[in-house]
């Protein structure tokens, strides 16, 4: 019951830090394109994005490196290794929602978009994530 409460609240917090990363991307990339020129997506559907992602991606490494880190041998490993796999795992899924967000040819029609911003965004969303996992892995 303890490990599904932990991963509840882990959930939460990752929807949390995905949708408010999707945000701050939105506001800070759409300003350079024109409405109609881009797929606005609103709040509610990145905390949907962020939940399906969690739900395929995140949970399941999150559980195979828990069940890892309690072998002794491998507890120093997974714990070092846990915070960079999940930053570049961000960076990964940033990089794919800035695809999916902004198409080829708007950077096509001379629109000057930082595909950077989303990187370094979700990276960090990554980098928080793997901290709240270890805090609570100490918690519970």
């Amino acid at each position: 019951m303890k490990t599904i409460k932990r991963l509840s609240i882990l959930g939460l917090f990752y929807v949390m830090l995905f949708a408010l990363g999707f945000s701050l991307l939105e506001n800070l990339e759409s300003k350079k394109v024109y409405p109609f020129e881009h797929v606005q997506v609103g709040f509610y559907s990145s905390v949907k994005m962020g939940f399906i992602i969690f739900l395929i991606i995140y949970l399941p490494i999150t559980i195979v490196t828990d069940l890892l880190s309690t072998d002794k041998k491998y507890k120093i490993f997974w714990g070092i290794l846990k915070t960079p796999f999940f930053s570049i795992l961000g960076v990964v899924i940033g990089q794919l929602i800035f695809y999916m967000t902004y198409p080829e040819w708007v950077e096509l029609s001379g629109y000057i978009l930082n595909k950077e911003t989303a990187l370094i965004i979700f990276g960090l969303v990554g980098f928080i994530y793997s901290l709240i996992t270890i805090i609570y892995k100490k918690k519970f």
